[in-house]
């Protein structure tokens, strides 16, 4: 849920007579959060966080119930950099402690049913994934075994980030580029240091019009043209 100015206006007028720790122990977040809530360093709410503050809130906000309303309808996801996601070993940190210590200050806000708890959003950076994928496309994934023909984010061995197909071939799988661009990677499945870690992507959010451009500058002819008369 977006921070509107109105939310700001509820905590100050709270904060008239309380402090930010009293707030913070009565909604059980951190003084952080509310810091950053009230000077505008964050701009948006989880929603699990707003169903915990929204009560104490609402005796000073004229619109509560249907700002309430309307956030039921959607869920946050945390997102993390592509960067960050290069780091990741589930090995080594469990897959919540590193969202948690490297998620950013804004959420993938979707309406409800486009993703599950645990989920979290990738930001990509860069031109490495272009051009189907270009610079600020965010992408849903999930830490799940993927099927034939899922799209998927890997990080392999060495720490690169790709963006592939998952193509299950018995005993080695290969992550296939799209629409037969850009290199291949084949790895045998008993070899269990080739990849670091592997995420489903359940859902993406991209510029379509920077993704066109992309394609066009680089020489990619989308996959519709064959079917061009």
């Amino acid at each position: 849920m977006d921070i509107t100015q109105e939310i700001r206006d509820a905590i100050e007028k709270y904060l008239e007579k309380h402090s930010v720790s009293d707030l913070a122990r009565q909604v059980g977040l951190s003084n952080t959060a509310i810091s950053d809530w009230r000077s505008g360093t964050a701009t948006f709410i989880r929603p699990s966080n707003w169903n915990k503050i929204e009560p104490v809130l609402r005796p000073y906000m004229a619109n509560a119930e249907k700002a309430k309303q309307s956030t039921a309808e959607f869920v946050g996801f945390p997102i993390v950099s592509i960067a960050a996601a290069a780091t990741n070993n589930p090995a080594i940190m469990p897959i919540a402690d590193f969202i948690d210590e490297n998620e950013e200050k804004e959420f993938l806000l979707l309406p409800k049913g486009k993703g599950r708890a645990g989920d979290f959003a990738i930001r990509i950076c860069g031109d490495s994934m272009s051009p189907w994928y270009p610079d600020g496309t965010i992408v849903l994934v999930r830490h799940q075994k993927p099927q034939d023909g899922d799209m998927v984010v890997a990080v392999l061995a060495d720490g690169e980030v790709v963006i592939k197909y998952y193509v299950d071939n018995g005993d080695e799988f290969t992550l296939a580029p799209e629409n037969g661009c850009g290199m291949p990677y084949t790895f045998k499945k008993s070899d269990f240091g080739a990849i670091r870690s592997m995420y489903q992507v359940i859902y993406s959010i991209r510029d379509e019009i920077a993704v066109k451009e992309a394609a066009k500058a680089e020489g990619k002819e989308p996959s519709w043209k064959k079917y061009k008369k």
